[in-house]
């Protein structure tokens, strides 16, 4: 019997035979999923399922087993994706997660399935869509963006949108844990907040039901609108759709 709460699948972290092996779980590939994102999504009424790292093939039967989407961070992008040589300090990169996503992306937005998208997700959002990413960001004097460092860093993004505005404040601060960010933005997606050094930290459709956020929402404790308003969003979509 289908769950009466709205389903969503959540994609999972990828580790090949080789990072498998190197951490000790022999030589296989791995799905791995980070718990605090199934647990927000517990949190606002909905029922979380891992969608691991698979062919592009299955993409729609995935999609098609779940009310909405979710996802998650992880490793850079390729740029091949993108159309662009890779920057010389591009981290790590994992092909079949990249293709597998980049699809699930395009049919989700294909066929208005909600879809809430998280640092690398946002990554992912922009470049199905056709957009491109900063494959490095320098750390500022002021804004380091948290690549690279052991903790996220923390800084204030100003959000445009006033819808947004009123749920998240004009300046909430938000945490951050990314090198990479968007650089052209695909059409049909549109900027509702950015850091002060410019970086894009939110991104809606007005066409399909999409929000995709720089930062790390899942980390923030119960009761922060940084970190509640991306999940009530998306529980609002899947309870009242078009909301």
């Amino acid at each position: 019997m289908r769950s009466p709460l709205p389903v969503v699948g959540i994609v999972g972290y990828f580790l090949d035979a080789g990072v498998a092996t190197r951490r000790g779980f022999g030589a296989r590939d791995l799905a791995v999923f980070a718990l605090n994102y199934f647990q927000k999504v517990f949190e606002f009424g909905m029922l979380p399922v891992g969608i691991p790292t698979v062919d592009p093939k299955h993409a729609r039967a995935y999609l098609e087993s779940v009310d909405g989407l979710v996802l998650t961070g992880g490793s850079d992008v390729d740029p091949e994706f993108y159309d662009e040589m890779p920057h010389p300090k591009l981290g790590p990169t994992l092909k079949e997660r990249d293709a597998f996503e980049l699809e699930l992306t395009r049919l989700a937005t294909g066929g208005a399935v909600p879809l809430l998208g998280i640092c690398r997700g946002l990554q992912v959002v922009n470049v199905a869509l056709g957009g491109s990413l900063n494959q490095h960001l320098e750390a500022g004097p002021e804004i380091k963006h948290g690549a690279g460092t052991p903790a996220p860093e923390f800084h204030p993004i100003g959000v445009s949108d006033t819808d947004f505005a009123d749920r998240l404040g004009l300046r909430p601060r938000v945490n951050s844990l990314h090198h990479q960010a968007v650089d052209r933005v695909a059409g049909g997606l549109e900027v509702m907040a950015r850091a002060d050094d410019g970086v894009i930290e939110m991104v809606t459709s007005r066409t399909v039901p999409l929000l995709a956020v720089q930062w790390h929402p899942e980390q923030l404790k119960s009761g922060d609108p940084a970190g509640d308003v991306p999940f009530e969003w998306l529980a609002d979509q899947l309870k009242h759709p078009g909301r």
